[in-house]
């Protein structure tokens, strides 16, 4: 009888995990399509999709080279898109575990990866080959945008081994993405231009955004006191 229960459990498990799938599907595929409409209504025209999960689409990187736009979609678990003109992308970093493992921007050579073959082939320099397993892989966006000057990624959130599928189709994402995105930044800049003292300045304002981000998502600062101090910031730059 005990044995009748336990299977009855798991069949039952299994049953919602497929229907809780289904209907993920559908709400995604459903606000992709509002998505597309709202942005081809705002005149995006995307030429390129980057997904960042391959598994459940949870949303995608759109690019309109023609309109020089990027959009952030999200899918799921709620509809959200923000659009980002390419001269307002600042910086991009891929954060794995804590640590930052590739890196490029406005002021400054890419470091902690390179770009080895074009787009979709990044190399992070710290490979940190002794471990088998990741508990977060993120995608940091820096940008002019007072409205959204950081935009965060997360691709993987939990313990993920590092030979799954889940984990390669998450590093596929992020080689397209950064390269795709670093390529849009050194559009913006002269490549020759030298390396100078105000990267360390760029790189405070940077660590400025994300604490003050912190201290308005931990209700320690109002709306309006976040929106006064972030412009002031970003005028910095």
């Amino acid at each position: 009888m005990f044995l009748i229960i336990i299977i009855s459990i798991f069949v039952f498990a299994f049953i919602l995990a497929i229907l809780t799938n289904k209907n993920n599907d559908s709400t995604s595929l459903t606000n992709m399509n509002e998505i597309d409409k709202d942005l081809q209504d705002k005149n995006f025209k995307a030429t390129k999709h980057i997904p960042y999960d391959l598994v459940t689409n949870r949303g995608e990187i759109q690019i309109d080279e023609n309109n020089k736009k990027v959009a952030i979609c999200h899918f799921l678990p709620q509809k959200d898109y923000i659009i980002i003109d390419f001269k307002d992308l600042i910086e991009c970093t891929v954060i794995e575990d804590s640590s930052t493992i590739m890196k490029g921007g406005v002021g400054r050579a890419i470091a902690g990866g390179v770009i080895a073959g074009g787009v979709g082939a990044v190399v992070g320099s710290n490979t940190r080959k002794s471990q088998n397993v990741v508990s977060s892989l993120q995608l940091r966006i820096v940008t002019k945008n007072i409205n959204s000057p950081l935009i965060l990624i997360n691709t993987i959130s939990s313990t993920t081994d590092k030979n799954s599928l889940l984990y390669k189709y998450a590093m596929q994402f992020i080689n397209n993405a950064y390269a795709t995105l670093i390529s849009i930044i050194d559009l913006n800049k002269n490549i020759d231009t030298p390396v100078t003292e105000n990267n360390n300045s760029n790189d405070d304002i940077v660590n400025q955004l994300e604490k003050l981000s912190k201290l308005k998502n931990a209700n320690e600062i109002s709306q309006d006191e976040y929106e006064d101090l972030k412009k002031k910031l970003l005028n910095k730059i």
